[in-house]
């Protein structure tokens, strides 16, 4: 057993002896954007909201527009049966006869 904690604490040496070749510090890679700790960031200039405002004003107006205007598009492109027309044994529903039919023979 001790010769076996022996070989264990070798290899513990062995390893703390590696680790300093190893960087304990994380690399950032922030880009150039300014570091804003516990300080306000800065505020987006106007061109850039204006134009965010356009563009989703732009994005929600093609697709409200296209929803109402082309609404087959989402639907599919036929016309929906009339279900007044459907007859009873389309709908899987069995002729009135046959429930006396059944109740007779018993």
């Amino acid at each position: 057993m001790a010769a076996a904690l022996r070989s264990l604490r070798y290899f513990g040496i062995a390893a703390m002896r590696t680790r300093p070749l190893i960087s304990k510090q994380p690399v950032r890679h922030g880009g150039d954007a300014p570091f804003s700790y516990r300080e306000t960031p800065k505020l987006t200039s106007k061109s850039s909201l204006a134009i965010a405002n356009v563009l989703g004003f732009t994005l929600w107006y093609w697709m409200l527009y296209k929803l109402y205007h082309e609404f087959d598009h989402i639907v599919g492109h036929f016309t929906y049966p009339e279900p007044s027309k459907w007859t009873d044994a389309e709908l899987g529903i069995p002729a009135d006869d046959e429930e006396f039919e059944e109740a007779e023979e018993e």
